[in-house]
């Protein structure tokens, strides 16, 4: 007999074209929020379940779910009951589909863990079918991730695609690949459009719902085409009835109903589709190599989002290490037998879910959208650092005269520390050593100071002390300049100690500390030389060293969509206006004007650009403060190097290499631009660099992770970091909706960036940990630390998180490599614990360690991330 199986799933949005909880009042009319739309869609399919027994519909995530309950907690005895007769189903997804490109490699664990066991706990539900629907792209440690939950099975994959069965990523892991095979697709992506009668306020016409129900009967309710003669005898033809806000539709029931005599059909749930291909999936370890993905990562696509609306990049990066410190404050709380702040811990890490989801990071969303995420950020911060701020008091003993510093990583490292203070007379900071720690600024308000310094190497989880010694505060000497015939430079050198000032022509000018030496003319830097290695490691060729470009770049958030990409550097508007110096830093101040750009572009920004050395710091420091009122173009910042060498990203919980690739399409067409099209740049989450034998040069970011790596005019590598894009083409953003209020997507207004360029010896420093230690900042009190000790790696991998376990009785630590090298680290135990065991990512036990002479040892693979649990009870 002929079957049909019908698959009944929506996708959900949380902010893309709506907000999610907050309402869009626009030109008089009034616009539901995605939460609305999604509480409708489960109370209908909840009727349809109850009114046939066949009927069986989708959640796509657990945010959705528990939004719904918390907003009609009424229907949540319906909903276990549904759960029971397998007739509602959400499947992997964690807490919603996460972008796994921007976000932190513990942000997509914790992700997929708060989802688990939601659904576990409540609903005694768990899910083994991981669900990417409209992710744009997939990490190359999403197959690891995935496995550390018992999960072997990804479908729904969109945009970057394979045609392969398996798919092995970074450290070996394997996932099969299965998305069912459609006949018939009943969907639809209009939006729901006001009520006519209500403009959307609630009325009898709209059954108080706010939505244009005969526009939605019409365009939205989804519809089945598939006949009788569109299937043959014995085959299984599968529908699947969704789409994106499409309600369910009765309609297909009555199909059903008409067909049943001759169409043996049935509803099922992805998880009821499993069944069809176990032995593939129970496979995935006994694979072969024709039948597995080319690349470790199934990407690129949609690479304009990895910079546009930069605040949704940079805002996660900045709450992503709050909350990581957070954690371990809180979790040394608890050890010193204070309460710590866990429950608290949840509340913020469900609004980091929500800025991480693949429409939010990715800047993809309608002004409202994106206003209702910047304020979920503005909250995350606040409550993080309240949390921060009561852990701080619990472990802190008062020593007016001390300020002291915990470095929170998971590995060694030299930090930028911050704090302000009540002082009346000025101080300088000095190690129990007697060294006066390097100043970065130091600004004072009244009586009050605020001091931003560098704090030397401080070990993993470990505290350092400095004493503040009164001291009178250097003055930084400034020296001015002045053009004559836009070619010569003018010096103005100021003796601030007499007041006099004398005037020297030159034409360049050095900076250097103890590492490197930058030469610069009037309209940028010319060469940054490494000391320690003795050669030049970038030059000016095509652009100046970390010349601004302004590039037409015509398009969406999602992607370029012209092949018009001219370039204009502007080294011609940059000159050198100043350069400061003090005993502990030296800085080069630019100012970027350009007034007149080949005709298509006329006084779209202005820039005030930082170039510093600072005593003890091995890194090339730049800051911008930038003006930004362009359309149609990106920022980009060049780096050209006096080297080509192979292309190294850094991606969450793991390093790849990359080759470069010119603009991408969607293969399913013909391999030309799409709005989903890649058009040359790559994801990097602390950086992206280019090795030569033993030498990277790393470029590192903060919440500005576009990259570009690409052989210049010389044959020497580039790096170009883009920091900005102006799109205002509003793809999919307006289509059918009668509401168009997106263009804040071209970021007009004020931003500021940070990012350093460093010269390493692979061999003697990890990048990976080096540009984490450039991102986070090390939590600073004015007294003392009183902290009990945390396990700490004894060998080359590093602690990646510190968190309470599930279980409550103990602590877990991710140990992460990432060389990609095969080796065995001990992982020193402090004396409270009382066993240690290995788990997978969802805290399960797999064995336990034997502790010797306080250790245990460690096998790790390749680029592998392995869970230890630390029991703090015998019980």
């Amino acid at each position: 007999m002929k079957k049909v199986r019908i698959i009944a799933n929506d996708h959900f949005d949380l902010i893309w074209r709506r907000g999610f909880e907050r309402y869009i009042n626009y030109k008089g009319k009034t616009f539901i929020p995605y939460s609305k739309i999604q509480e409708y869609y489960i109370k209908d399919n909840i009727k349809l379940c109850e009114k046939y027994d066949k009927y069986k519909f989708h959640v796509e995530c657990v945010y959705v779910l528990e939004k719904f309950l918390e907003n009609n907690p009424e229907y949540t005895q319906t909903i276990k009951e549904l759960f029971k007769k397998g007739k509602i189903y959400v499947p992997f997804t964690g807490n919603n589909i996460v972008d796994s490109n921007l976000v932190s490699g513990e942000g997509i664990i914790r992700n997929f863990l708060y989802g688990y066991y939601y659904l576990k706990d409540n609903f005694e539900s768990i899910p083994d079918g991981a669900d990417r629907q409209d992710a744009f792209g997939n990490s190359a440690q999403l197959p690891q991730i995935i496995r550390g939950f018992d999960v072997k099975w990804l479908y729904n994959f969109n945009y970057s695609r394979s045609d392969k069965t398996y798919w092995r990523g970074l450290d070996g892991s394997t996932i099969a690949l299965y998305t069912p095979e459609y006949a018939s697709i009943a969907d639809g992506y209009f939006s729901y459009r006001p009520c006519v009668a209500c403009g959307g306020k609630g009325c009898e016409a709209c059954d108080f719902r706010g939505i244009d129900l005969a526009h939605a009967d019409e365009h939205l309710r989804a519809h089945v085409s598939l006949t009788e003669a569109d299937i043959k005898d014995g085959e299984t033809k599968y529908i699947l009835v969704g789409g994106e806000e499409a309600m369910p539709n009765e309609d297909i029931m009555k199909w059903a109903e008409e067909n049943k005599e001759k169409i043996d059909i049935d509803f099922i749930l992805f998880e009821d589709f499993k069944k069809n291909i176990i032995e593939a999936i129970e496979n995935v370890d006994n694979t072969d190599e024709k039948d597995i993905h080319e690349l470790k990562e199934i990407n690129v696509n949609n690479s304009g989002c990895y910079v546009s609306r930069i605040k949704t990049k940079q805002k996660l990066r900045e709450n992503e290490y709050r909350m990581h410190n957070a954690e371990v404050m809180s979790v040394l709380a608890k050890l010193t037998d204070n309460n710590g702040f866990t429950d608290e811990l949840i509340i913020a890490w469900k609004k980091l879910f929500l800025a991480m989801f693949h429409d939010c990071v990715t800047g993809a969303m309608v002004d409202v959208g994106y206003e209702e995420l910047m304020d979920t950020h503005k909250e995350l911060k606040e409550s993080l650092e309240n949390i921060l701020s009561e852990d701080k008091k619990s472990l802190c003993i008062c020593d007016d005269e001390t300020i002291s510093v915990y470095n929170t990583c998971g590995f060694s490292a030299s930090l930028k520390a911050s704090i302000t203070v009540d002082a009346e007379d000025d101080f300088a900071l000095c190690d129990t050593r007697g060294n006066k720690a390097i100043i970065y600024n130091y600004n004072r308000d009244g009586n009050t100071v605020s001091v931003t310094f560098e704090t030397g190497n401080i070990e993993a989880f470990s505290k350092k002390e400095f004493k503040i010694v009164p001291m009178a505060v250097e003055c930084e000497k400034v020296q001015e300049f002045e053009y004559e015939n836009n070619e010569i430079v003018v010096a103005v050198l100021d003796d601030s100690a007499t007041g006099e000032e004398q005037i020297i022509k030159q034409n360049q000018v050095e900076i250097s500390n103890e590492y490197f030496k930058i030469t610069a003319s009037s309209n940028g830097i010319l060469e940054i030389y490494d000391k320690k290695a003795e050669k030049v490691i970038a030059q000016k060729g095509e652009y100046f060293v970390g010349e601004m470009i302004l590039e037409h770049d015509e398009g969406s958030p999602w992607t370029t969509l012209s092949d018009d990409k001219r370039r204009q550097g502007l080294w011609n508007y940059t000159k050198l206006k100043k350069v400061v110096n003090h005993q502990d830093r030296q800085t080069l101040i630019f100012e970027v004007a350009p007034y007149l750009l080949a005709g298509y572009a006329i006084n779209c920004m202005r820039a005030t650009y930082s170039v510093s050395l600072v005593k003890g710091v091995d890194k090339v420091l730049f800051s911008s403060d930038t003006k930004w009122s362009a359309q149609n173009h990106r920022l980009r910042i060049a780096f050209p190097l006096s080297f080509a060498g192979k292309h190294y990203y850094d991606i969450p919980y793991g390093v790849l290499e990359r080759e470069p690739y010119e603009k991408m399409g969607d293969p399913r067409i013909d391999g030309s631009a799409n709005w989903a099209a890649a058009t040359g740049d790559y994801p990097a989450i602390n950086w992206a660099g280019v090795k030569n034998d033993d030498m990277i040069v790393s470029l590192m970011n903060k919440g500005t992770p576009s990259y570009m790596i690409k052989p210049g005019e010389d044959g020497n590598d580039i790096i170009y970091l883009t920091v900005l894009r102006s799109p205002t083409v509003g793809t999919y953003l307006c289509d059918h909706y009668e509401m168009d209020a997106y263009l804040g997507m071209m970021d007009r207004g004020e931003h500021y960036f940070e990012f350093a360029l460093g010269s390493f010896d692979t061999k003697e420093k990890n990048i990976v940990t080096e540009a984490m230690a450039y991102n986070i900042e090390p939590v600073c009190v004015q007294g003392k630390f009183d902290v009990p000790d945390l396990p700490t790696v004894i060998g080359d991998a590093y602690i990646g998180t510190v968190k309470e376990s599930v279980s409550k009785d103990g602590i877990i630590n991710r140990v992460v490599e990432c060389r990609g090298e095969n080796k065995l680290v001990k992982v020193q135990i402090p004396d409270y614990v009382k066993t240690v065991y290995e788990t997978d990512m969802k805290e399960d036990i797999i064995k336990e360690y034997d502790v010797i002479d306080g250790c245990v040892s460690v096998e790790l693979r390749a680029f592998e991330i392995k869970t230890l649990y630390y029991k703090l009870t015998d019980k």
